[in-house]
């Protein structure tokens, strides 16, 4: 395989249309009766709540939860340092400027002196962020020849958080690679899944309770389909939350459709739940077991 046909692979987009008539039912599956409810896909729910019952509601400083990249990467210039990167033949070539012992950070829950990690330790990380399984073929190693202590901003399950980063950069490099310098200490580890989707963020109001959630928008406007009403239903622990859509079939499909075109696109809309206790400093998970982001509405 080439580089190209390598670097071509991760930018594929599935296109396609749809003929939309009765709707289909997998071998198996039961259709639910008028007025009846049933939770459509996604995981088991009270498998992924148990992931995170060792979550620490109470401790202060919370742990910073992840929901995107631990290493940031604005991209390179050059299909060699792409590959460079993805196969982990980088290194640090420059001479990196003494580490702090401690950061100071800025959290939801206040602002704390955590311990700090030094530049080669960080830089561990971008090697491990790629991985020789991935190579086809040898390309040079990606020298990163600059490295500073400044800031980035990561995507965690209270929002966007800026927080001290060390910058690596490299003449192939649109832009410095950033990793947090904030230790290993202050994130919760073992859940490492990552949403394979980016919607926006969820919110909760004031109240602490009313949470309004971004689930996918199942809609179907196809004439004489099945008219289904969605509503979102919380199943809670003392730690996380998990959000699922619940599905109620308002009239069933007509003997006969029209044919229509669906684009494929999966899209989100705003639904909203009511939590039996404060959201507090639980986490909320999507279908997938994923921490999603929870903003101040």
């Amino acid at each position: 395989m080439s580089r190209t046909a390598l670097i071509g692979l991760s930018a594929l987009l599935l296109l396609g249309v749809a003929a939309c008539a009765r709707p289909q039912v997998n071998a198996g599956s039961a259709v639910p009766a008028v007025g009846t409810a049933a939770a459509p896909g996604g995981g088991d729910a009270t498998a992924f709540l148990q992931e995170w019952k060792d979550f620490p509601v109470t401790k202060k400083p919370r742990p910073i939860v992840l929901t995107g990249d631990a290493v940031l990467q604005a991209g390179y210039r050059t299909d060699n340092a792409k590959l460079a990167v993805l196969t982990a033949r980088v290194r640090l070539a420059a001479t990196p400027p003494a580490a702090p012992k401690t950061v100071t950070v800025h959290l939801a829950d206040g602002t704390f002196t955590l311990p700090a990690i030094s530049a080669t330790q960080a830089f561990d990380q971008v090697v491990q962020d790629g991985s020789k399984a991935n190579a086809v073929e040898v390309v040079p190693v990606l020298d990163f020849t600059s490295v500073t202590l400044g800031t980035a901003e990561f995507h965690t399950d209270r929002g966007p958080l800026r927080l001290p980063a060390w910058l690596f950069d490299a003449p192939e490099a649109l832009g410095p690679v950033a990793v947090a310098a904030v230790a290993p200490s202050a994130f919760w580890q073992p859940v490492t899944r990552r949403s394979p989707t980016a919607p926006a963020a969820d919110t909760i109001a004031a109240d602490g309770v009313t949470l309004t959630v971004q689930l996918p928008d199942s809609d179907n406007k196809c004439p004489g389909a099945a008219v289904y009403e969605y509503t979102a239903v919380a199943q809670e622990t003392a730690t996380a939350i998990a959000v699922s859509l619940h599905q109620r079939l308002v009239s069933p499909a007509a003997s006969s459709s029209e044919p229509c075109i669906s684009d494929l696109m999966l899209r989100f809309r705003a639904y909203q739940v009511k939590l039996a206790a404060p959201l507090g400093n639980r986490v909320v998970i999507d279908g997938d077991g994923a921490a999603t982001a929870v903003v101040k509405g």
